[in-house]
């Protein structure tokens, strides 16, 4: 039976040299003058290879297998697994302490230079010692420096593809918000018509008030549904053309409840603020709304702004059961329920700026946009 054939260490370091793609502008000849101060060493059970701060360790170790973790002042960095990752080669041309620990993750197999020792070795042949490591030191940015733009530009490709899936989900989620507004308006064909005004009113009203930029996007169409709840309302009740009595009433204030439970709970921005603006549009700045009596800043935001946007629409708006109020009436409305039933700053600001809420209502009464919501 044929006995295994035994190559010695020093041929298979040279296997290894030769077959690293650092190594292939040396030649041969070169390789061989680098042999004796190149060893192959295992690193077993989470071993350090290089310690933090360390300026005794002059090492450069070329991982040829296993995986190895960086560590700097004791928090995870990163890992190194792929072939012919290097470790440590600012020792080729610095004795600086080491800016890192380094450990086997849990073992690692590595090529390793002993840079002190080769610059001790080199005696009279010093200079061209320096030579070979300068060139092996530049060889490796080069390559680093290579491998760097390669990831960069293979994460900036799976960025634009994670961006894409993304701009995806949202017009689906968008898509989602527009069907249910439409089961909406087969409830109450005044509907569309005060989504439309009062959503642009509301991302307006967001931006005076200087949210942040992506809440001013989310609540144009989140605020949309903040009567989606009405679609568990009787018609008798929401279609009815005077006043509500006392048990009707009732009756209606469950739309809050209905639209948050409807989109409660999904983990999804535009759907979560979509649940908790249906949920508190009708609370009151002074805690004596519904359907949890919050109060002041209690109430969200995004719900203080929808109820001031909300109300100015639907009082400026004909319906079943009352005619249209002047945009000045329902201004001086305005006026008198702030700080009771309006957050008194959103007021201010609604009024500083009515004019530009009224190019929105005019837009939409002509009958304009009126697929434009995403």
């Amino acid at each position: 039976m044929n006995q295994p054939l035994f190559i010695p260490p020093e041929e298979s370091i040279l296997t290894h040299l030769e077959n690293m793609f650092i190594f292939h502008p040396f030649n041969r000849e070169e390789l061989l003058y680098l042999l004796p101060f190149f060893k192959l060493d295992h690193f077993h059970d989470n071993a350090v290879l290089i310690a933090e701060g360390d300026v005794s360790d002059n090492k450069v170790y070329f991982l040829l297998s296993g995986k190895v973790s960086v560590f700097v002042n004791d928090r995870f960095i990163l890992s190194l697994d792929h072939p012919e990752d290097i470790i440590g080669e600012m020792s080729l041309v610095s004795d600086a302490p080491r800016s890192a620990t380094v450990k086997a993750d849990p073992t690692a197999r590595c090529l390793v230079l002993d840079a002190a020792t080769a610059w001790r070795g080199a005696g009279q042949n010093s200079i061209r010692m320096r030579y070979y490591l300068s060139r092996m030191f530049n060889n490796i940015m080069s390559m680093k420096l290579r491998v760097t733009s390669d990831r960069a530009k293979m994460y900036e490709t799976e960025l634009q593809s994670r961006k894409r899936a993304e701009d995806q989900l949202r017009l689906a989620h968008q898509e989602t918000i527009i069907r249910l507004m439409r089961v909406a308006e087969y409830r109450d064909n005044e509907t569309g018509f005060h989504v439309q005004r009062m959503s642009h009113f509301c991302e307006r009203l967001a931006q005076l008030a200087r949210l942040p930029i992506e809440n001013q996007k989310l609540i144009r169409v989140s605020s949309a549904m903040h009567d989606i709840g009405k679609i568990g309302i009787p018609d008798n009740i929401l279609l009815k053309p005077g006043k509500l009595d006392p048990e009707e009433f009732e009756v209606m204030r469950q739309h809050t409840i209905i639209g948050y439970n409807i989109m409660k709970g999904s983990g999804v921005p535009l759907l979560d603020m979509a649940a908790q603006i249906a949920h508190d549009h009708h609370e009151k700045y002074d805690g004596t709304g519904y359907p949890a009596g919050l109060k002041a800043e209690a109430i969200p935001m995004e719900s203080r702004i929808t109820a001031v946007c909300d109300v100015f629409d639907a009082l400026t708006s004909k319906r079943p059961y009352k005619p249209a109020m002047s945009t000045e009436e329902a201004l001086g409305f305005l006026k008198t329920q702030s700080g009771t039933h309006f957050d008194p700053d959103l007021v201010d600001l609604f009024i500083q700026n009515v004019d530009q809420f009224l190019v929105i209502q005019e837009r939409f009464n002509r009958g304009q946009n009126q697929e434009e919501l995403p």
